[in-house]
């Protein structure tokens, strides 16, 4: 037959008093606050507007500068389309123009070419790394 314990709370392990502690408190006087600190005053409660309780949030923002990655791009691919589409946002479309001439031959460059599939993975990029790198004017 099972035994009940008759222990009291004072004699808890998390309740008891350790001999380089002054005092110990039970966990329940943590959570209490006075009445006076709860209660709301008379000013307070003529002030809470009973239709602010029920306003429909507004829907979040879009997301701006979001590119997606496609589907099928190694490690590699990613780094030279990320950096290129870094300095273009930065130097600009001569810059693209430029290196676009003289890395034709280069397959780590074949993005660069209107007819692949990544080309517009890479000008989506170039757009989203221009409004960040460079901000509108008014814009401290």
């Amino acid at each position: 037959m099972p035994t009940t314990s008759t222990r009291s709370p004072s004699t808890a392990p998390w309740f008891r008093r350790h001999p380089s502690s002054p005092l110990v408190t039970p966990l329940s006087h943590l959570d209490s606050t006075p009445a006076a600190a709860t209660a709301p005053s008379d000013e307070a409660a003529a002030k809470v507007d009973p239709a602010a309780q029920f306003t429909i949030p507004l829907p979040p923002e879009a997301e701006q500068d979001t590119v997606r990655l496609p589907e099928g791009i190694t490690g590699e691919e990613l780094d030279v389309i990320k950096l290129t589409a870094q300095f273009v946002a930065h130097n600009g479309k001569t810059f693209l123009t430029n290196l676009t001439n003289r890395e034709m031959s280069n397959p780590q460059f074949h993005v660069l070419k209107l007819t692949r599939s990544m080309f517009t993975f890479f000008t989506t990029l170039t757009a989203a790394y221009s409004t960040v790198l460079m901000p509108p004017t008014g814009l401290n």
